[in-house]
């Protein structure tokens, strides 16, 4: 009977009154083995990891031969992302029971995740064959094939799901999402509003389309949704919460200090800062905290009332705002980016001392070609530095690596060229980076926090975009309502980046002659 009331709670979402039944029953029997595993499962449904993981263990050593315990045990390790361990436990439950198919399953989600995709396709395969009339068998699937780039499998197993399951709303969603990836952007729309028919609070098929009308240019409603992000699993464990009241632009801030606080990403909080001009303009006293990296250039934004790095403790504030919720908060349209640039500065004494290192009479350069790898979509906007190598053949120009992070075979690929200078070593943060392109004609990188540096900075930049971009950058045009000396370069097709830098390298050959045809007018003047 207490079992029922427990199991009716969880269904429902109470999960702090089926945790208190289960606490009243533990104290009467500490070693009732169902007790203790629907305990464990319920503190992983509340997050709450630690007291999770001391449950499972102690289950486990209660009854070693349960394949269900070690199979909600890896779901609690996959929650955290911690997918290695998840694929352990999932291999016990299957070492007790072999046609497991909901262990099949996540055990081919988890191997997703790691990357090791064949082994994934083997499991969820094998789930399949077990249990085909179950949708989230193909669901799993599906969202292999999309990570794979194989869509018309992904379509159809999505298909297949929602056959079986019409309101099966997270199918929708990826059947939205690769619609997305195929640029089907109507057919992705009305897929998103179908899932979100069948359940309207569905975070994920909010930020999606978010990301979809934003790239469209439609901010009014992109902005709008793009608050669901809190409450994805992607973004979930990135929200804050402070006593301070969220401000989206709804008060007047004349005499109140606000906290912007930075998330995701580094090239966010360059691209939003230039939001902090204008608060301090409304009256607002401006606590900003970003990342460490990017501290020591903030000092140069105007009006910031006091600077702070991440993990430094907070004044008190009156309000607070995360930083990519700016645009929203001033309801910003294409029309109305506050593109002013530059809105960012490197120190006098930095930009001096690297113009002395940098004083090369060629065209100077830099360059960057892979953003973050942990960024879900990294394989569609970084490329490997080989991809790069025909622009260094263009002669009259000196080529700076701008990129910190080197990943496998990029330090083989630079010893190779050694036209490419490199001060990888000496890039401290953002600044050092900043200052170096204070003394370069240009910057060509792909879309990083590069990027969105040089354009905060107000430099010529070249940005060579995958197919399916970032939805800052929007669709089918050359420039960037964001950053006014950006020039945007675009994959036609998928992956096809040789086609982008062979653009890049023609346009080059024309900087270089437009220098030579330059150079003797000036010298006769003179």
């Amino acid at each position: 009977m207490l079992f029922d009331q427990v199991s009716q709670a969880m269904r429902s979402g109470r999960l702090a009154e089926a945790e208190a039944i289960c606490r009243k029953m533990l104290a009467n029997e500490p070693k009732n083995f169902d007790v203790v595993h629907m305990l464990a499962v319920i503190c992983s449904e509340k997050g709450e990891y630690d007291e999770s993981e001391r449950l499972f263990r102690k289950a486990i050593s209660l009854d070693p031969h349960f394949p269900p315990c070690y199979h909600n045990h890896g779901l609690a390790l996959a929650k955290q992302e911690k997918y290695a361990a998840a694929v352990t436990q999932f291999d016990k439950a299957l070492s007790l029971f072999s046609n497991f198919a909901p262990a099949h399953c996540d055990r081919g989600s988890a191997l997703k995740e790691l990357g090791r995709f064949d082994e994934a396709l083997t499991s969820l395969n094998k789930a399949i064959d077990l249990a085909p009339n179950v949708p989230m068998v193909w669901f799993n699937r599906a969202n292999l094939f999309f990570v794979k780039q194989d869509y018309n499998a992904a379509l159809e197993d999505y298909d297949r799901a929602i056959k079986i399951n019409s309101g099966y709303a997270d199918a929708w969603v990826g059947r939205a999402n690769v619609l997305a990836d195929l640029k089907r952007h109507d057919e992705a729309l009305a897929a998103y509003a179908k899932a979100l028919s069948l359940k309207p609070d569905l975070s994920e098929a909010h930020f999606n389309e978010s990301h979809l009308r934003l790239l469209l240019g439609d901010m009014k409603a992109g902005l709008k949704k793009y608050e669901y992000r809190w409450d994805t699993k992607q973004l979930r464990g990135w929200k804050r919460h402070f006593p301070q009241p969220l401000w989206l632009g709804e008060s007047d801030l004349r005499n109140k200090a606000i906290l912007i606080h930075a998330e995701q990403g580094a090239g966010d909080t360059l691209m939003c800062c230039r939001y902090v001009p204008l608060l301090a303009a409304s009256g607002a006293r401006v606590i900003l905290e970003v990342q460490p990296a990017v501290r020591s250039l903030m000092r140069s934004l105007e009006g910031v009332w006091k600077l702070l790095a991440k993990g430094e403790p907070l004044p008190e504030a009156d309000v607070h705002c995360p930083i990519m919720s700016l645009p929203l908060a001033f309801n910003t349209t294409l029309e109305t980016i506050p593109a002013r640039v530059p809105y960012l500065a490197a120190s006098p004494d930095k930009i001096a001392s690297w113009r002395q290192r940098l004083s090369w009479t060629e065209i100077k350069v830099g360059v960057a070609w892979a953003g973050n790898p942990n960024f879900p979509k990294d394989r569609d906007r970084s490329m490997r530095l080989k991809n790069m190598l025909p622009l260094f053949q263009v002669k009259g120009i000196k080529y700076v690596s701008l990129q910190k992070d080197l990943r496998p075979g990029d330090k083989e690929e630079l010893e190779g060229n050694p036209e490419i200078a490199r001060f990888h070593r000496e890039i401290h943060d953002f600044e050092d980076t900043a200052a170096i392109m204070m003394s370069l004609d240009l910057v060509i990188t792909v879309d990083t926090s590069v990027a969105n540096l040089a354009g905060a900075l107000g430099r010529p930049v070249w940005v060579l975009l995958g197919s399916n971009p970032d939805w800052r950058w929007l669709l089918d045009r050359g420039d960037s309502p964001w950053y006014p000396t950006a020039r945007l370069f675009r994959q036609a097709k998928r992956g096809d980046w040789g086609a982008v830098v062979d653009e890049a390298c023609g346009e080059l050959k024309k900087m270089v002659v437009d220098r030579k045809d330059i150079e003797p007018r000036d010298t006769a003047r003179k």
